[in-house]
């Protein structure tokens, strides 16, 4: 069978949809969360072909949302709001029809103050493959609290013991579900109000099978009937894994 012509073009203007779409939602919400909905419409425009790689690419940077502090905060000075930082980078495949549909991925979430008094951040990537690799299991998609966000700060952080581990395994992400995850974490009836409207559920769906099912259907595969020798990608998504029985 040929193999399916690739449109750099058509991919473009898939991927520049989906975020002016996603950008029309968020936008239409007057709830206050997304400090400056503007901001948004330049997501679409963000992305770009890089056609010698073979790969699509777009950013998110400064994308700031003003939430309630969540309940058992601590210190518990905190004021009333707080805000969610989002920075995103993510690169794939031009050809959608491989295992793992991302190239590069790294999505950073800081939470501060109002004042900046108090900061903390999540760090999420995808292991950049050829680097040093640790000692402790390291996932190819993982979280870790932290990361180099925290650098400017670490100097003040009292008695906290700041660590690179544990790396905690989680699916791969796109925008869409990037900013999924944060509003389902620290804006709760916003996102249950977003998750009532049929375009954003498409988009969430969408994304789901072209990011998570992929994922999902691999590890499952680790328990699946004749499944050939472990070549590694198992460890790679799972380190945790061991060889089931025959």
């Amino acid at each position: 069978m040929a193999k399916r012509r690739i449109d750099p073009e058509r991919i473009k203007a898939d991927l520049s949809n989906e975020l002016m779409e996603l950008a029309r939602l968020l936008g239409e919400q007057r709830s206050g969360v997304v400090v400056d909905p503007g901001a948004l419409w330049g997501l679409a425009n963000s992305v770009r072909i890089n056609a010698g790689a073979a790969r699509w690419e777009y950013q998110i940077s400064n994308l700031q949302f003003k939430v309630d502090v969540p309940q058992n905060t601590r210190p518990v000075n905190c004021g009333t709001h707080l805000l969610v930082t989002v920075d995103l980078f993510a690169a794939g495949h031009l050809d959608h029809e491989v295992e793992d549909p991302l190239t590069a991925l790294v999505l950073e979430i800081q939470v501060s103050t109002l004042s900046r008094s108090h900061i903390c951040t999540w760090h999420f990537d995808r292991h950049i493959e050829g680097g040093d690799e640790p000692e402790e299991a390291h996932p190819l998609y993982h979280f870790q609290f932290g990361g180099h966000s925290m650098n400017e700060i670490s100097g003040l952080l009292g008695k906290t013991l700041l660590l690179p581990t544990p790396r905690l395994a989680f699916p791969p992400m796109n925008a869409i579900l990037a900013l999924d995850f944060v509003l389902s974490n620290f804006a709760g009836s916003f996102w249950k109000s977003l998750r009532d409207n049929a375009n954003y559920e498409r988009l969430l769906r969408e994304s789901q099978i072209k990011y998570w099912q992929p994922y999902l259907q691999k590890l499952a595969g680790w328990w699946g009937v004749g499944r050939g020798p472990d070549d590694g990608s198992w460890h790679q998504l799972w380190p945790h894994l061991v060889e089931p029985r025959r």
